[in-house]
């Protein structure tokens, strides 16, 4: 009893002391605001850069072969006739140049989300230097190493097989219970149990296998040899080995207060999208008569109308501009005060927690 009573008390004052040390990082980073800043505006315009130069290529054949679109998407979709079977009997006729222009689309799609990963890698090559209290300057953020971007690709790609393997068990539990078998129909108590658990499941696991391999990235980036020490699964076994389950729960704690800071900027904004919407059905609403009302939207007509009986149309367009220029406010603040904090708090996390553990 008494040695689990000292285990608990080390452990607190473990992570206090480790809590101490990564908010000292984030003070230093808000200290240098202005370098910081400008650090992280160059890596977002070098990342933007390397983006557009992959992405050009595919963007001109999409535009060549747009010149030759097969499909007259205009007859289509204003024919009286249902356009969706016209659409797939087109698209059924072109098969080759659908299928082109798909994978075309894909792979901008893919280049971009490589392109925004790799910002959160070269973020976390600038806070290797911030957690030692060293600032970087900005021109050496401009980081382009051949190895490093190949064994980058490597680790995003195992990455995703590591999280697609529970997301292939929860599509095959999903197919097998509510599928063509039926076992058990959704509509029961016992199917809604078995989807919630699942869900749950599911969510639960893809968390932790993320938290599990995340590190590798930024195990890669504190390297200071200009080529990569390891292969790509070198550093996801690496970074296995340092989340241990101790700490998840240190690192889930610093998320929730990361969220918690978070919340009144997320809150205000939601709340004003929201109110925005609103005001913009009150002025649809006061231009048009009760009877052009769907049925089914009557009760919130009657809400809205209600909540905004005293105000013009005048008066509520004013306010919805206002409204939007507050929440572009929110997003400026949000970019420039906590963009790429979450990254600091990983790379700070790997720094004063995993890897003293070694």
């Amino acid at each position: 009893m008494f040695l689990r009573k000292k285990k608990e008390k080390d452990f607190f004052s473990e992570f206090t002391l480790e809590l101490k040390r990564i908010w000292a990082d984030v003070l230093f980073v808000y200290k240098n605001f202005i370098w910081w800043t400008l650090s992280k505006i160059v890596i977002y315009l070098w990342t933007l850069v390397l983006w557009l130069i992959v992405m050009v290529p595919f963007a001109i054949l999409i535009s060549i072969f747009g010149l030759f679109d097969p499909i007259k998407w205009l007859s289509i979709f204003s024919t009286s006739v249902a356009s969706q079977d016209l659409l797939l009997q087109a698209l059924a006729n072109n098969p080759v140049w659908f299928v082109f222009m798909l994978f075309l689309f894909l792979v901008m799609v893919l280049a971009f989300l490589i392109a925004t990963t790799y910002y959160l890698f070269l973020l976390a090559k600038l806070y290797s230097n911030y957690v030692k209290w060293k600032l970087l300057h900005p021109k050496k953020n401009l980081y382009y190493s051949r190895p490093h971007i190949l064994t980058f690709f490597a680790l995003v790609s195992w990455t995703f097989v590591y999280t697609l393997a529970p997301a292939i068990i929860f599509a095959w539990v999903i197919f097998y219970a509510f599928g063509p078998y039926n076992i058990m129909p959704l509509s029961t108590s016992s199917g809604a149990v078995i989807l919630f658990i699942s869900l749950f499941v599911f969510i639960a696991s893809e968390l932790y296998i993320l938290y599990r391999v995340i590190f590798a990235f930024v195990i890669m980036a504190f390297e200071k040899k200009d080529d990569p020490k390891l292969w790509a699964r070198a550093y996801i076994k690496k970074s296995i080995e340092l989340t241990t389950w101790k700490s998840i729960f240190k690192f889930a704690f610093l998320v929730v207060i990361y969220g918690v800071v978070l919340s009144p900027l997320n809150f205000t904004q939601d709340t004003l999208s929201i109110e925005i919407d609103n005001m913009q059905d009150a002025i649809a609403f006061k231009s048009q008569a009760v009877e052009n009302i769907d049925s089914g939207d009557v009760k919130y007509y009657e809400y809205i109308t209600k909540k905004y009986d005293d105000d013009s149309q005048e008066d509520l367009v004013d306010r919805s501009v206002l409204y939007s220029r507050i929440i572009f406010l929110l997003v400026f603040i949000r970019y420039f005060l906590f963009s790429g904090i979450f990254v600091l708090l990983l790379s700070s996390f790997y720094y004063h927690v995993l890897l003293r553990k070694k």
